[in-house]
């Protein structure tokens, strides 16, 4: 069994964003990413991909799970960012003994 926090069992590096409004240069509003936990240790693996056809468009998802240590704050209006990947968050599942959470995630593909 490895250590919680070992580079094995988190061999990944993730940061963790949420979506903000700010006022820019023009007293108007605008909406941008920002970190709220970054380069945390995480163990990202893709599960599953699936095809929509919605619109006249065809549109490829990525299922994501992202395991990281338990923090507090985590909500599902926020997004992974894992190397050039954004990940939108669908879920935050906590295991049962709160060593760990899941983030259920999606990803569009360019497929």
């Amino acid at each position: 069994m490895y250590k919680v926090g070992s580079q094995q069992q988190f061999p990944h590096r993730v940061t963790i964003e949420k979506l903000v409004t700010i006022k820019n240069d023009f007293s108007g509003r605008e909406k941008q990413w920002n970190p709220v936990f970054s380069r945390i240790y995480a163990k990202v693996t893709n599960r599953t991909g699936r095809e929509s056809n919605a619109d006249d468009q065809t549109n490829n998802f990525v299922s994501v799970f992202v395991r990281i240590r338990n923090r507090k704050g985590i909500t599902p209006d926020m997004r992974v960012v894992h190397g050039d990947r954004k990940l939108n968050m669908l879920a935050v599942l906590p295991a049962p003994d709160g060593a760990y959470i899941d983030l259920q995630c999606e990803a569009w593909t360019d497929a």
